[in-house]
């Protein structure tokens, strides 16, 4: 049986629509992609700025680890600098600073906040700021008998 000749042409390549759908599937995948690795990058940079924020911590609380009530009080409520073990301030860090707490709390029981000369303990919590953005914190007990 012999098909037409137009017949056969048309069966031999793709419509337009089929090429269209292609293009249209072929774009939604590289958007997709595009997507996805926006997302990637964004998590990296979220992940650096974690990274700083915990450095800034750790140092700063060694460099203020050994100070005495006295010393700690004088710094109560203000910001600082991330500070190296040594006092220094960290370089590569002027972006960051360091909110510095103190709560007096009872000798026997810490979770018991009390006023500043009923206790020899203190309560002392650092908190890593980027532009009025709290990120990172930790707390220690400092106890003066």
């Amino acid at each position: 049986m012999d098909t037409p000749r137009h017949i056969r042409a048309r069966r031999s390549g793709f419509s337009l629509l089929e090429v269209l759908i292609a293009m249209l599937v072929l774009t939604m995948i590289g958007l997709s992609a595009t997507l996805s690795m926006r997302e990637s990058v964004s998590a990296m940079s979220g992940v650096d700025e974690s990274t700083r924020a915990v450095t800034a911590l750790e140092q700063t609380r060694e460099a203020l680890y050994h100070s005495r009530i006295w010393q700690l009080n004088q710094i109560a409520g203000t910001l600082i600098a991330p500070q190296a073990a040594d006092g220094t301030p960290i370089p590569g860090m002027t972006d960051l600073a360091v909110r510095v707490d103190i709560v007096p709390v009872d000798d026997d029981d810490p979770q018991l906040v009390v006023g500043p000369l009923e206790s020899g303990s203190r309560l002392v919590t650092l908190t890593v700021v980027r532009d009025g953005v709290d990120l990172e914190a930790t707390s220690w007990l400092v106890t003066e008998g």
